[in-house]
């Protein structure tokens, strides 16, 4: 990777993922409140990818 041509990196790694951007975050932070909340209490191990839908392609 080309540490003097950071956004042209950025833009190939996103080109990659169902919604050609990075995530916000925000968008991490709101699955984590709803993990610590009552309202996932029967929710238990498991893994959710926050990751754009990128893990689906593979």
């Amino acid at each position: 990777m080309d540490a003097d041509n950071w956004e042209k990196a950025g833009e190939a790694f996103v080109s990659v993922d169902p919604m050609k951007r990075f995530g916000r975050p925000e968008e991490v932070g709101h699955l984590v409140a709803f993990l610590l909340s009552e309202e996932s209490g029967f929710i238990n191990a498991t893994v959710i990818p926050i990751d754009g839908g990128q893990s689906e392609q593979y």
